[in-house]
């Protein structure tokens, strides 16, 4: 999986440094419709005149923060349209140079510039994110415009119409997901700050790492020993300060954190201490969710369904990244969880499943039913 989406990024990286376009697909759950791509530095008429021929009439124009504060330009949600063809790919342009001053600009009414996050699609799922990073992959100006692809009567192409059109036009197809997983799995983005032994009562002692996300600041905490096998010992663990702090009997995460350092530190290998309580929704929104089972015997799903919030928000993105600073290519996953192993799979990691201690108990049964029945967890 990961060689096809290496192969169909690098073709979609290509086919804009010639100065052509990339059609790039949003597969989130938000609904499965497709932009056509260029590169701001390589825009003409004829490419502008193509765009609106064949899309919407919004033209979006994608940059990266450095290039929108150097031009002073702001993002800007409510543009006019009406320009000509012409004076579009003459201001894109201007706006996509290194040597353009913010002075020598008009500010542009018919366009729509917006500022992408500086850690791109690896933080956002849009459109302008991975426009700026295919720029950026493509070593051009990190400035870019897309289009909404339609039919002339304003319909959304649907999958095999998409296709049709690609190859009709020679543009390769690219997904956003595609995109961010080929980031991931090709990039490093977390620098070490700091490490050293810490003795742990009643297991001994192990090497404690802080590891920094460069773009937000995140810290990420490897508690590791060296392992004498190929394959090291890794749990992804999530922080659960009810449980791995004040010993909560609602869950199994002490259990489970405890029964991993142990074994780590006999056999060798990385706990990864990530801050995602509540698997994700936050302190507050967790004990929220527990009056909710305990008031209205709802399960762990449902309490969350009931607030709106997410069944579990928890990407593995920053783990990832600790396991391509150990250089770890495989791994024994001490884990009850199979989108841990899954999220690994899909940026080239080999992980074999390996229970890890859950222990049953009056006040956590159902909850850890749930997660048998309801989330497939291998407990």
């Amino acid at each position: 999986m990961l060689k096809k989406i290496q192969k169909r990024t690098i073709t979609a990286v290509n086919s804009l440094q010639k100065g052509q376009a990339v059609i790039m697909i949003d597969d989130s759950d938000r609904g499965n419709y497709s932009n056509i791509i260029f590169a701001g530095e390589s825009i003409t008429p004829e490419k502008i005149t193509f765009m609106l021929q064949n899309t919407s009439d919004m033209i979006y124009l994608a940059m990266d923060s450095t290039q929108a504060q150097r031009l002073n330009l702001i993002s800007n949600g409510d543009a006019k349209q009406g320009i000509f063809t012409k004076d579009r790919a003459q201001i894109i342009r201007m706006v996509s140079s290194s040597n353009t001053k913010s002075e020598d600009l008009i500010k542009p009414d018919n366009l729509f510039p917006l500022i992408a996050n500086d850690k791109g699609v690896l933080a956002k799922n849009s459109y302008t994110e991975a426009t700026v990073d295919l720029m950026k992959l493509a070593q051009l100006n990190p400035c870019g415009v897309f289009c909404k692809l339609m039919h002339k009567n304003s319909s959304i192409m649907n999958t095999d119409q998409l296709k049709i059109f690609a190859k009709t036009h020679t543009i390769p197809l690219l997904t956003i997901q595609e995109l961010y997983l080929y980031r991931l799995a090709t990039e490093k983005f977390l620098e070490k700050k700091v490490s050293t032994p810490i003795p742990i009562k009643n297991i001994g002692t192990l090497e404690m790492s802080v590891y920094q996300d460069k773009y937000t600041q995140e810290e990420v905490i490897v508690m590791s020993k060296e392992y004498r096998h190929n394959t090291p010992l890794v749990r992804i663990h999530s922080s659960c300060i009810t449980g791995d702090l004040f010993g909560s009997l609602k869950c199994d995460c002490q259990n489970q954190l405890h029964y991993a350092l142990n074994t780590i530190h006999q056999e060798g290998g990385y706990v990864i201490y990530l801050q995602q309580e509540g698997r994700g929704i936050g302190l507050i929104n967790k004990l929220k969710t527990y009056n909710l089972q305990i008031n209205q015997n709802m399960d762990t799903i449902d309490a969350n369904l009931a607030l709106n919030l997410p069944i579990d928000a928890r990407k593995y993105d920053l783990a990832i990244q600790v396991l391509k600073q150990y250089n770890v290519k495989k791994c024994k996953l001490l884990s009850n969880n199979p989108d841990k192993k899954n999220a690994l799979k899909n940026v080239g990691i080999k992980a074999q499943l390996v229970k890890c201690g859950s222990c049953f108990n009056k006040y956590n049964k159902t909850y850890l039913q749930t997660k048998i029945d309801r989330m497939n967890h291998q407990i």
